[in-house]
């Protein structure tokens, strides 16, 4: 492995660094969730959900890796989702994992996120 597959790992690593941040329509922001979200990645995503917010700009949850995720990165998403549902921000879940969908289920906050079945994996 060369050491920029290994630099590239790293950052695939890594919530939504802006390395993982793309656009896909025009203004809408994109979160490629890694395979691990725990409480190391909750400062950042929240800041990013923020600006989302602040801007009005539609965020799209890219979750087909996710295969751990923790209660903290739960609470901020769900923050997220009902915020933006009470400003009419629209929300997209494309591809989410079974690891994922999983832990929600079991949590009890798949209603809260508004994962629809077309995400599901």
């Amino acid at each position: 492995m060369s050491d920029v597959d290994s630099a590239e790992e790293g950052v695939e690593e890594r919530l939504a660094e802006p390395e993982n941040q793309q656009e896909n329509e025009p203004g809408n922001m994109i979160i490629s969730c890694d395979s691990t979200m725990d409480i190391s990645s909750v400062e950042e995503l929240f800041h990013q959900l923020e600006s989302a917010l602040d801007t009005g700009r539609i965020v799209e949850f890219h979750a087909q890796d996710v295969e751990r995720i923790d209660t903290a990165v739960l609470q901020i998403l769900v923050a997220f989702v009902t915020e933006a549902e009470q400003i009419e921000l629209d929300v997209i879940w494309k591809g989410v994992s079974e690891g994922m969908l999983s832990t929600i289920r079991n949590v009890g906050v798949l209603d809260f996120l508004k994962v629809p079945e077309s995400a599901y994996l």
